[in-house]
């Protein structure tokens, strides 16, 4: 599994072991303080240890997940930036539930080698999505359907 496939895969992980399905992290950072409300994480985990599932996400990003209490988001995008999207993931079962494009860009500008066309982490508000690409377009989806209820890429 690629570096990014597995960091993503163990950022999905770790948010939801240590997080109840009765709090909710919808932004960057949380609540906007950064501090979760929780009694208990797992001190030490392993391939066998501290982990409640694992999952496959396609695609890279580096974006950080957001929780509403039942289900993960995170932006993606394939390695070339020619596919940019969202992936949705059960954060009881870990199953990959949506996998939605939003952009498709016909060129795609540089970025740095170490970087990923999903970086900026999405937000969760009432019962929506919003994801943000930069240059490429901002984007609303329907939280239970993942369906675009609005998308504006004007400045590309």
């Amino acid at each position: 599994m690629p570096r990014r496939h597995l960091l993503l895969a163990l950022t999905a992980l770790l948010f939801v072991t240590g997080i109840s399905a009765a709090n909710e992290w919808p932004q960057f950072r949380g609540t906007r303080n950064g501090v979760a409300p929780i009694e208990s994480l797992p001190i030490e985990w392993s391939e066998k240890e501290g982990i409640v599932w694992k999952a496959n996400i396609p695609g890279v990003g580096h974006s950080s997940p957001v929780h509403d209490g039942k289900t993960i988001w995170m932006t993606t995008a394939s390695p070339d930036g020619k596919h940019l999207g969202a992936v949705s993931v059960d954060a009881e079962s870990g199953r990959v539930k949506r996998e939605v494009t939003i952009f498709q860009p016909g060129t795609v500008e540089e970025i740095h080698h170490d970087n990923s066309y999903a970086s900026p982490s999405p937000i969760l508000w009432n019962g929506r999505v919003f994801a943000h690409f930069g240059t490429y377009g901002t984007a609303c989806l329907d939280v239970e359907t993942g369906k675009i209820l609005w998308k504006n890429n004007d400045y590309h």
